[in-house]
């Protein structure tokens, strides 16, 4: 009985399932083999050191352009999807901070500054590092340069978040009625491109390496947006009706729940660019965990 041939598309559909396979095989070889969660514990807890900081020098250059008490208020907008704990102790912070600015620009101010940016790129140097091990890539510059290089993009940091804090009030501000809805739509859309397009910048830049790929927009930075949204939206939930933080930790509940929340971020974060490192590897070579990087 002679057989049938396949269809035309069969063996190309294979082949992406094969490829698919392979990806998702080698990206949790790499998961397993670099101590992700090990990692991510780490840049959660050094970004949670630098998340007050990053505040305070948000705060104080956002006033120099606009009032700082209109900063909780755009807080509270890009809060779905993230729990209300992590939400009321970044508002509270906020507020503490703004109170105080007096959104004068000064020698003090500057200074002060400053000092936030370097404390707050401890959590970029950090998470640089993770991609460097992502990539298996040694990071053999000074420690200033690190650092040096930290705060540039701890700089750009607050440039992306300013940019998608000016397209959300615009989008939640701009119009009434009907059309509102579908332009707060647009807007959430307009930020989630906006960090895309950052974080594949991130993923490039991050690593010290010396042939980047030329591509800039990165799977590893589409799977890392869509999933920190579905991993927070999940946590949220999960935080609002089974978790019992405050009973536990009492007043530590909100920083808890924080810490929680930036270790699974920064789980996702780091996955984005093992799946990138996975990507970029050729198909022929053979990585061997454990060994000096």
């Amino acid at each position: 009985m002679n057989r049938q041939p396949a269809p035309a598309g069969a063996h190309g559909s294979d082949s992406r399932w094969r490829r698919l396979r392979q990806l998702t095989i080698g990206v949790y070889e790499r998961f397993v083999g670099d101590h992700v969660t090990l990692t991510a514990a780490g840049v959660a807890f050094f970004g949670f050191v630098a998340l007050i900081p990053l505040i305070i020098a948000g705060v104080s250059l956002y006033g120099l352009v606009s009032d700082p008490d209109q900063v909780s208020d755009l807080i509270a907008r890009l809060g779905p999807g993230v729990p209300d704990a992590v939400t009321k102790l970044i508002e509270q912070q906020l507020n503490s901070v703004a109170s105080a600015s007096s959104g004068a620009l000064s020698v003090g101010l500057a200074a002060g500054v400053l000092v936030a940016l370097w404390t707050a790129s401890s959590g970029i140097f950090h998470l640089a590092e993770a991609l460097n091990i992502a990539h298996d890539v040694s990071d053999d510059r000074p420690f200033w340069r690190k650092r040096g290089h930290a705060v540039a993009l701890t700089l750009a940091l607050l440039a992306v978040l300013g940019l998608i804090t000016i397209v959300l009030s615009f989008s939640a501000t701009a119009f009434s009625g009907p059309a509102s809805v579908a332009v707060r739509i647009g807007g959430w859309l307009g930020a989630a491109a906006i960090i895309t397009v950052a974080l594949s910048v991130f993923y490039r830049v991050g690593p010290e390496r010396s042939k980047p790929p030329r591509r800039w927009i990165s799977s590893g930075a589409g799977f890392a947006v869509a999933a920190t949204v579905i991993a927070s939206l999940g946590f949220s939930v999960y935080v609002s009706r089974f978790g019992s933080y405050n009973e536990t930790y009492g007043s530590l509940g909100a920083i808890v729940v924080t810490l929680l929340w930036m270790y699974i971020c920064s789980i996702v974060i780091i996955v984005g660019a093992e799946i990138n490192a996975e990507l970029e590897r050729p198909r022929d070579a053979k990585r061997s965990f454990g060994t000096e990087r």
